[in-house]
């Protein structure tokens, strides 16, 4: 079993975040532990049902990362993982994202990933100031759960959308019942619906591009 026990400074950091779901289990440290490695659990295993396959995977806005760390550790995944590097406050470069105050730190994520038992040499960050440089891969799976298509539009990623996909690349966005829902963009199809478990209000829906554009 993982363990994604949390440092005294992030349970800190969560303290003065209003909207986390596991907020009322702080006085419980060994809880709210527990809580935040059954929901990423969940969470990760139902986006394996949805791309069984998916090998190489891009997560927009990863936060804390719980859910691409078992992707990488359980199923052997290659993670790229987007977010801003502010302390305190990432930041998307599009939009303030003060409600992801709980999470650690840019510069101390990959510290976190490594304590839970990631294979670092498959593990990639990509601050967002730099995201449109770097040399992606063609890969199969961009997720984003609770940040892209709710704290910010779809439509925010467009040049990744045009940067990485390839015919058979999958997309999960948060859409509904988040703080800003939006609608899927005209050139996406859905597939299908999948509940979540941290959020669960919102739910992901998984996007093929119109006509797999060619990496």
């Amino acid at each position: 079993m993982i363990n994604f026990t949390l440092t005294p400074s992030q349970r800190a950091a969560v303290r003065r975040q209003r909207s986390h779901p596991f907020k009322f289990l702080l006085d419980q440290p060994q809880e709210f532990d527990r809580v935040y490695t059954w929901s990423s659990w969940v969470d990760a295993t139902l986006l394996r049902m949805a791309h069984p396959t998916a090998h190489k995977v891009v997560d927009i806005g990863c936060g804390q990362a719980a859910v691409a760390a078992i992707q990488n550790i359980v199923y052997g995944c290659e993670v790229y993982l987007i977010d801003g590097n502010r302390p305190g406050q990432r930041d998307s470069g599009y939009a303030s994202a003060d409600t992801m105050n709980h999470y650690s730190t840019w510069s101390d994520l990959p510290d976190t990933l490594q304590r839970w038992g990631c294979d670092m040499n498959r593990v990639h960050f990509i601050e967002i100031g730099s995201a449109q440089d770097f040399d992606w891969p063609m890969v199969d799976l961009v997720q984003s759960l609770q940040s892209c298509g709710s704290h910010y539009p779809i439509g925010t990623y467009e040049w990744l959308y045009q940067r990485v996909n390839q015919l058979g690349t999958r997309y999960c966005f948060t859409v509904g019942g988040g703080p800003t829902p939006v609608e899927i963009p005209q050139e996406f199809r859905a597939l299908q619906m999948i509940p979540t478990i941290n959020y669960p209000q919102a739910q992901l829906a998984v996007l093929e591009r119109g006509g797999g554009l060619a990496h």
